[in-house]
């Protein structure tokens, strides 16, 4: 079977997804989704059927079958905890309501490479989090019929576009990890850039311009590579964790996010995710954010050497907020 036939049964799927969001972008909660397909499929139709059921409820019992949505949601989008060859990950998330728009997920490729998918849906709330399903289910079967990343995210791009009506856009960005080669790639949808640190502690932003997904069905994108070392970190996170604001109203800002990452890059990587967090929340004095914050921290470890290297940092640094250089003002 031809890619093209591939990619056309990959896509033929989900339009029962995209007409059922776009019924409930009109608070029209009684649509439902024919399961079909593969057994993934099947599995997400269900899972967004019931939570279409709980939404359709949610105007008598507010409280409980919106937590019923959030749970559904985050079954539905919860990143995979299986481990990646040749790499060290760790993941945050936090939803700034009920249920959240921002999305993470890692897929595997036949080649052994490993695809990993952050999307930030503008808004957050019910639109938002039936937007993640929608696009989550997108990614994994897209994937199926090819690891090209700028075409992944062309179809994405378009079955956004496809429900566009209800106004809702989405930044994204794909990375792509490579156990074999030190070599990543990645390509960005107006997505915030991750930030690379190297074996010596330096940052970088690794900038590489895109527009957002649902604007235009015909936008182009590209693909950028970078290396990424033993011992080099990569951090992907949504703009709910730069766009914190101080009591005094100042942002805490991309430029100081990444020197945090930068100084507390000696951190075990659980560890210098809870520094991060709780230094952007000293930052702005309460413990909540007003928008969904996801953060992904993948570091590639030494094949040999990794669960040495791991020992070795146990047991130090074991304070959740970490003195370093990063300016407050």
């Amino acid at each position: 079977m031809t890619p093209f036939c591939l990619l056309i049964r990959a896509r033929d799927p989900l339009h029962g997804f995209v007409r059922a969001f776009s019924a409930a972008g009109r608070h029209q909660f009684d649509q439902r989704v024919v399961p079909r397909g593969t057994g993934e499929l099947w599995r997400r139709a269900n899972g967004l059927n019931e939570m279409m059921y709980a939404l359709g409820r949610s105007q008598p019992e507010p409280a409980s079958e919106m937590q019923r949505a959030r749970d559904i949601q985050r079954a539905l989008t919860a990143s995979p905890s299986a481990a990646i060859t040749g790499f060290e990950t760790r993941a945050v998330f936090l939803p700034a309501a009920s249920v959240g728009g921002d999305l993470l997920d890692i897929v595997s490729f036949p080649d052994g490479s490993v695809l990993v998918a952050m999307m930030d849906v503008t808004g957050h709330g019910v639109p938002g989090a039936l937007c993640t399903a929608l696009l989550r289910s997108a990614i994994r079967h897209l994937a199926r019929a090819t690891d090209d990343l700028a075409q992944i995210m062309r179809d994405l791009n378009r079955e956004l576009c496809d429900i566009s009506a209800a106004g809702l856009f989405a930044t994204a960005l794909l990375v792509r990890l490579k156990p074999e080669d030190e070599k990543i790639e990645y390509v960005s949808a107006g997505h915030d850039p991750p930030v690379r640190i190297d074996a010596e502690g330096r940052a970088e932003t690794l900038n590489h311009a895109g527009l957002l997904l649902g604007v235009d069905p015909s936008a182009c994108c590209s693909t950028a590579e970078a290396e990424l070392s033993p011992d080099g970190r990569l951090f992907m996170f949504t703009d709910g964790l730069h766009e914190a604001m101080s009591p005094g109203g100042e942002q805490f800002g991309r430029n100081r996010l990444a020197e945090l990452f930068a100084c507390t890059g000696r951190l075990p990587l659980d560890e210098q995710l809870r520094a991060v967090v709780e230094n952007v929340r000293s930052f702005q004095g309460r413990d909540g954010f007003d928008d969904d914050v996801t953060v992904f921290a993948v570091r590639r470890t030494e094949p040999a050497a990794a669960h040495t290297a791991s020992s070795r940092q146990d047991g130090r640094h074991r304070g959740r907020v970490v003195p370093c250089s990063v300016r407050t003002e």
